[in-house]
């Protein structure tokens, strides 16, 4: 449960099996007492994820448009006929600042899409 940055690149030794819930098993990550704190906060993090898809129909049934992607970011928009939600993920060691061109797809293909970076006074 969770890799490190070099187990990220040694595959298949970052596909072992989720620690527990077999018989013999020294540890059972299925239960909080068998978690490390690291694997703790993967949990923790993973089940506000799922949170988030439970609150918005367009993550779990919507149309999904790939936006953008390179070597450390993957960036899609799902939408429903209520909400479009758009993604993005890092997987760099920093905080990068991606420029999406949205406004030429938005006036094509979503003319309610409103963008929302989280950050105060950018939208």
């Amino acid at each position: 449960m969770g890799r490190s940055r070099n187990a990220r690149r040694r595959d298949p030794d970052n596909r072992r099996d989720f620690p527990g819930g077999w018989i013999g098993d020294s540890n059972d990550a299925f239960v909080p007492s068998g978690r490390t704190r690291t694997q703790q906060e993967i949990f923790s993090c993973v089940q506000a994820l799922l949170g988030v898809r439970r609150e918005h129909e367009a993550l779990r049934a919507g149309r999904m448009w790939h936006l953008a992607s390179d070597e450390w970011s993957y960036v899609f928009l799902r939408e429903s006929e209520e909400e479009q939600v758009a993604v993005a993920f890092n997987n760099s060691d920093k905080a990068r600042e991606l420029r999406i061109p949205l406004k030429e797809r938005r006036q094509k293909r979503w003319p309610g899409f409103r963008y929302c970076s989280g950050r105060p006074g950018r939208g």
